[in-house]
């Protein structure tokens, strides 16, 4: 599953998911530029890794979460 969500403030969050024997797991990027895709190269300032979840959407959402929580804790020290 791949998810495109934002604006949150100036960024947006680009994740997707691939399955484990655990469950779930979601990679997202924080990018200062909406992309057109998960896929399509937009540089991104923070990366983050989320899970295992029970599911593709919790794992999203999980994402989504995490990314927006070290956007919050990175403040002012934001760059990109």
């Amino acid at each position: 599953m791949e998810r495109v969500s934002g604006p949150f403030e100036e960024f947006f969050i680009a994740t997707y998911t691939v399955p484990t024997s655990e469950g779930h797991v979601a990679f997202s990027k924080a990018c200062k530029q909406r992309p057109g895709h998960v896929w399509d190269g937009t540089p991104g300032i923070l990366n983050v890794v989320a899970g295992p979840c029970e599911s593709e959407v919790l794992a999203i959402l999980f994402g989504v979460d995490k990314a927006l929580a070290e956007l919050t804790e990175a403040g002012p020290k934001r760059t990109g």
